[in-house]
This record gives structure tokens, sequence and C-alpha cells, in this order.
């Protein structure tokens, strides 16, 4: 335990957001004296200069040359106490009483600014060790960014897919989007129809923390995260707030955001609520509208934490002549508990329920009809000691799925309709064991080898007809062609060995890891409901089988900090990683224009690659920069397409108490362009985005002030709006390649 008091327990970094301009409530009263001890886990030294600050304010200090920090707090007990530093694991404190503190950090590198890992072990300190880029809230708001697809882009090995109808979808390291699954509060949000995850309806100004897991073999997030994993957490209210946010779009009226919130503290209970609005136009034409709202309780009782929330996000299309062409709207609610149970730590219980519907009449001789719930259950338990160290987790979820497409014949003057209904149960258990062997000699402080296994039961059953529909005297009239009622029940299972090395010296740390493992994902339901379309009785197609992937993830991490003096206060990270993943019979699409593409298993495919970052900080990191490069081998660009061969990126930030300035770009090398899913296509040479955002800020009491200028595309000369085009300089048209002028002017208080 990194605390070494009955009453400051450690507790993770909670995910909860606020309820919808709630009165702020009233606390204990009367300022609270905070003081402590820092010092580091793996050497007992003190640490020198950690933050300390109360979660939620700016108050705080910092730690002195004996590792020793004090200051008063008018925040009423209990709070949550912050602890960072760069090189540890940032730590998170519940002080219930006015006591001395002591506090030990475990040595880690900082990577995308900030490490998960916060006393009980989270899911992702909790697998096997792999790639892992980690993004804070206070890089959200330096970088100026209005969507996580912002937010993500400059990222290593993270491509942002924007699709013809205005939606971002993330990949990772050259995998296609429906492979990657993301999470939101432990939820995940990939449709069932798609296997996609929508990040364009995630309200940003909710988000705290977003985590980026590369490696393809996880165990702990459920079976098939072929692609890596999206965890998203949103803000804790933890505190008595009120927040609004307006940003205005200079190059085009249509670029609008809003968001208001409040959230209220009394004891040790906690409620919130946001609610927010954001409209852009991807396309250059069309209006893309999307709507997010949240509400949440939490409770933090010495033994843990206890949280029940509720989303609801909805999105419109709005083609120019004002009708809805598309929608879609989903409810999420969940309920967790983080803490120990008779006695013992470390147990996590979860339950999510989603619901999700979709509407497309986008295209004009083919609409969709598409609806989904999701049901999921999580509990697990961790066991921590020395030496030995291991995760136990059960899950379930259970998918229903109903989808309705009708596809017009202008020569028949006839409709085809096809209908499926298929459900899905899968109940995973999961293992990982954790062998630690310390002080293994003066250069390596830690050797730490890993396992994991999973196997997963589930059952498929699958309900499908379709037939040609006339309509005579108002009724629908199907001559079926095609029916069938099959259900398939079986195994699956994944697994991961790997080892990790870290060491420290006086100036620098670093971790070494290695890792092989095997996962397999089953077609998703849309994928079998689109082979079920694409059937033909005299000659049916081949059913869909499971992909099965092999991947190889090799990494480097190191963090310095020159001894002499006239640099103490320059710190240098430095990351590297290899990684192969081999996949067989993998779910590929063919497209044919105007009909919906037909899913089918291709023998083998690969991807290969690597990326390396340098960042840096000066001047008590009121200065850092980031330089990364990755680079990409796909045999079958076909197969993964519109995924760039090689990308450089770079970020610079100037922080100051009263002004924050943050420049980033990227440079994408040539990939393969897919145009709206038709089989036209083009090799497209580079791509690359450079944005500048200036923050002013000014407190005045307790109100914070902050207006910011985001400039998107610097450089570029591409116009916002659909007539401005010029079609042989800009094919395809990209909203991230546009030049826009953001205002936006936030209140906290």
């Amino acid at each position: 335990m990194p605390i070494s008091l009955a009453r400051a327990s450690i507790i993770h970094r909670g995910s909860l957001p606020f309820i919808i301009l709630l009165a702020a409530t009233i606390g204990l009263s009367g300022a609270v004296n905070i003081k402590g001890h820092v010092r580091d886990r793996a050497s007992e030294a003190p640490v020198i200069g950690a933050n300390v600050l109360v979660k939620g304010t700016d108050e705080g200090s910092a730690t002195d040359t004996q590792g020793n920090f004090q200051f008063r707090t008018a925040a009423p007990l209990p709070l949550i106490l912050q602890v960072s530093h760069i090189g540890f694991v940032t730590v998170e404190v519940l002080i219930t009483i006015d006591t001395p503190l002591v506090i030990t950090m475990e040595p880690a590198l900082l990577r995308g600014g900030a490490v998960l890992v916060t006393g009980q072990q989270s899911q992702l300190g909790a697998d096997v060790s792999t790639s892992i880029e980690v993004v804070n809230l206070r890089t959200i708001e330096t970088y100026g960014g209005r969507d996580v697809g912002d937010i993500l882009r400059p990222l290593p090995s993270v491509s942002i897919i924007v699709s013809n109808t205005g939606k971002q979808y993330v990949s990772i390291r050259g995998s296609n989007p429906n492979e990657v699954a993301v999470f939101l509060d432990g939820l995940r949000i990939n449709d069932a129809a798609t296997g996609l995850a929508n990040l364009s309806a995630i309200d940003l100004t909710d988000i705290e923390q977003i985590e980026v897991v590369k490696g393809g073999a996880s165990t702990l997030f459920g079976p098939g995260a072929f692609g890596g994993i999206i965890n998203l957490t949103s803000r804790l209210p933890d505190s008595n707030k009120v927040t609004f946010s307006r940003g205005y779009g200079q190059t085009d009226a249509a670029d609008q955001d809003l968001s208001v919130g409040a959230a209220g503290r009394l004891g040790l209970f906690a409620a919130g609520g946001n609610y927010s609005g954001k409209s852009r136009r991807y396309d250059g034409s069309s209006i893309y509208t999307s709507i997010f709202s949240s509400l949440a309780g939490a409770a933090y009782p010495r033994q843990g934490v206890l949280s029940a929330k509720r989303y609801r996000m909805d999105n419109f299309l709005e083609l120019p002549g004002g009708s809805v062409a598309q929608s879609d709207n989903t409810i999420f609610t969940n309920l967790s508990y983080r803490g120990s149970l008779l006695a013992s730590p470390d147990w996590t219980f979860y339950y999510g329920h989603r619901e999700w519907a979709w509407e497309d009449h986008f295209f004009t001789n083919l609409e969709r009809d598409l609806s989904e719930e999701n049901i999921s259950g999580r509990i697990a338990h961790q066991i921590v000691n020395r030496s030995l160290s291991s995760t136990l987790q059960v899950d379930y979820e259970r998918q229903q799925f109903k989808e309705e497409d009708l596809l017009y014949n202008s020569i028949l003057d006839a409709n085809y309709v096809a209908k499926s209904s298929l459900s899905r149960t899968n109940t995973g258990y999961t293992a990982v064991i954790r062998i630690l062997s310390d002080d293994v000699s003066p250069a390596v402080s830690r050797i730490r080898w890993e396992l994991s296994l999973r196997t997963d039961r589930f059952k498929t059953d699958h309900k499908y007809s379709a037939g040609w529909s006339n309509q005579i005297d108002n009724q629908t009239e199907i001559d079926t062609e095609v029916t069938f009622d099959n259900g398939v029940t079986g195994y699956s299972n994944a697994g991961r060995l790997g080892v990790r090395i870290e060491g420290r010296t006086e100036s620098l740390i670093y971790n070494v890891f290695m890792n092989q493992g095997r996962n397999q994902r089953l077609p998703s339901l849309n994928d079998l409901a689109l082979w079920a379309n694409d059937q033909d009785p005299q000659m049916p197609a081949p059913p869909l089988k499971k992909e099965h992937l092999s991947t190889t993830d090799i990494g480097l991490e190191l963090f310095a900090r020159p001894r002499d003096y006239l640099y103490a206060d320059l710190e240098l990270n430095f990351t590297a990683s290899l990684f192969a993943n081999d996949y067989s019979n993998k779910i590929a699409y063919s497209y044919s224009q105007y009909e919906l593409p037909r899913p089918l298993n291709v023998p083998t495919a690969n991807i290969s690659g690597y990326d390396v970052s340098m960042g840096y900080s000066l001047a008590n990191r009121r200065l850092r920069g980031r330089l990364a490069y990755q680079h990409l081998n796909l045999d079958n660009p076909l197969i993964h397409p519109n995924k760039p061969e090689s990308r450089l990126t770079y970020l610079f930030e100037i922080n100051l108490p009263w002004l924050v300035l943050a420049y980033d770009y990227y440079r994408d090398g040539p990939q393969f362009v897919l145009l709206n899913g038709f089989v036209d296509s083009q090799l497209v040479t580079t791509r690359e985005s450079s944005n500048l955002n200036a923050s002013l800020r000014y407190r005045f009491g307790r109100v914070q002030l902050t207006l910011s200028y985001t400039i998107r595309n610097l450089f570029s000369d591409q116009p916002v709006l659909a007539q401005e085009l010029q079609s042989e300089n800009i094919t395809p048209f990209q909203y991230y390649e546009t030049h826009r002028r953001i205002i936006t002017f936030r209140i906290k208080l």
C-alpha cells in the first residue's frame, strides 16, 4: 500500500460525470491543514518536486528537498489528494481526517502526459505489459481539442478515419476501426451493427482521461480486441462546481460547441451532470449534430467507491435541403463498485446496459433500420504481495441485434426486404499471473514475468428472412426467397506471455517489455447479417469463420534527468516499440457500388512496424515537446485501407500561469484510400496538418476564466464549404485538412 494510514485509502482514478445543473451543495466548512511526506517505493528516497493537489482545484503544493509538503485548503473533508511527478505513477488518496500522511510512489515512465496505474491497479495496469499512451485532462485542455479525434490524432500509431456521414473512427497500428474496442467508463460502446465506435458523438468536455492500449492481445477487456483499446474516463464530481463552455467557428458558422455542467458534494456523497451539443460540417455541406447528456451519483465510503451513471447520445445528419438522412441514439447505464469486500481489498463489480437505434436513409435506393440492446457485467479480484500477484475476472455480455434493410430496384419497381434477428451471449474467464523478482542487481531493480489466459463460451442465434415485396392494396406481400434459423455454440481462447524488466540509476529509469499473444475474434453480428443478405439459394457462400491473431510486441521506455546542476530541470523520455500482427481467416469486405459490403474470410494477412518517440521538458515543465515517428508494413492495403504507411508527429507546449501556447503537427505518408466505401480508389501521397492553440487564463477568487483561440491547419488554404471546393485540388474532401479558426470561452467556479 502506498499509504501507511488506516484512514487514508488509495482509490482508482474514478470515472463519474456531472448531474445536469445541480445546485452546489454545502460541504464541511473551515480550512483544512494538509501535510505529509512523499517517498520512492523502490529506494525509500524522498521524492523532490512532486506536485500535491486537491483534485478538482488549484490548491496544493510541491514537495521540498526532504520530500515534505504542507498547505491549507478550503475544500471540505473528505477530499481527494492527487500526487504526481514525472517518472512516477500518479497516486490518488482519499483523505477523511486532518492528519499527517506518508505517501509512496511507484517508479514508472510517463507516456503521453500521464500513467494510469493509481493505487488499486486498473484493468490496464493489471494486464500483461504493452505499449500504452495516456492523455489526461490537462493535455486535453492545453491542445484545444473539440472532439476525441482531435486529441488522438497526434499520437503515434493512431489514425482517425472520418466517414462520409461525419462519424469518427479510430485505427491503431494499421488495424481496421471495427477491431478497436472503445470503452466509456468501463462500458464498451462499439455498436453491434458495425462493430464501430463513433468518437464524434462523445462530449470531450466530460472526459478526464483517455488511454490507448496498442497491443492486440488484451485478455481483461473481452475477446477480439484485435486492434487495441481506447479507454475513456469521464470527470469525477468530487467538489462543488459549475462549468460552462462555448465554442464558435469563425471560418464556418456550422462549427458550434456548447457545454454546461454542475456538480455538488456533501460529505461522502457526490452528484453531477453535464449537457452539451455540437455541430460540424464534415463534408463541407451537410450538418452533423451531436447531443450528449449525463447524470451520475457516487458514494465514497471508507471501503471503496460506488458510482451510478447514465448517458444519452443523439446524432443527426441533416442534408443541405433540411431533411434528416440519418439519425441514431444511444442510452448507457452502468453501476460500479471498487474497493474492499469483507475485509478483502481490490474487488471490482460492474454492471452496464446499452440501448442503441439507428435509422439510415442516406442513399436514395437503400433504407436501413437497426437496433441493439447490450447487457454486460464483470467481477474481478486482485491479489497482490511482494513476489506474486494475480487478477481473476469473470465477465458476461449479451447482445441482441435487429436489422431491416430495404433496397429499391427501379427496373422492377419493387423492394427487396431483408430482416435479421441475432443474439449472442459470451461468458469469459480470465486469469493474469505476475511473478516479481525485486533487487535483482544494481542495474535491474525488478523483473516481472507475466502470463494471462482467457476462455470464452459463446452462443450465437441468427434468424433471417428475405424476399421481394410489392405494395398491393396498401399491404406488403413478400415472396420469401431465403430463410433460415441457425445458431452456433462454442469456445474461444486467448493468452499472452511476457516479461517486463525495470531498472534505475540516479539519473535514469528504464523499462523493457516483450510479449507474445494469441487472440480470437468471432464474426460480428453485423458481419453475419451482411453475409446472410448476400446469400444465393442456388450458390450459398461458405459460412464465416473465426479470425485468429498472433501478436509480438517489444517495447523500451527511458526516462532521464541529467545530473549536471545547469540542467537540473531538464527531463527527457524516449520510447520505442516493434510489433507484428499475423492474421488467419481474416474477415475482409468486398465493395460494389450501391450495395452493402460483402464479408468474406481471407486466409492470411499481416501488419508489422515500429514507432519511436522522444519527449523533453524544461524550466520546471513550462516548456514541453515530443517528436514521434511510426512506420507500417501492410501486406494488403485493400484489407486494411485508409492507413498511412508512415506518420510523423510533433508537439510543443509553453505553459505559463496565465498563458498556454500549444502547437502540434502531423504528416502522414502514402496510403490507399477507398472513397465512400466504393470501388473507386486512389493513392494519396501525403497528408499533413498544423494546429495552434493559445489560451489565456485568469482567476478571480473561485472563478476560473479561460479564453482559447484555436487554428486548425494553420498553413492550409483549403476551403471549408462544398461550393468552394475545387475538385482537382481536393479529392477527397477532408474536414481535418481545412483551415479553421475557433474561439472558445470557458468558466469554472
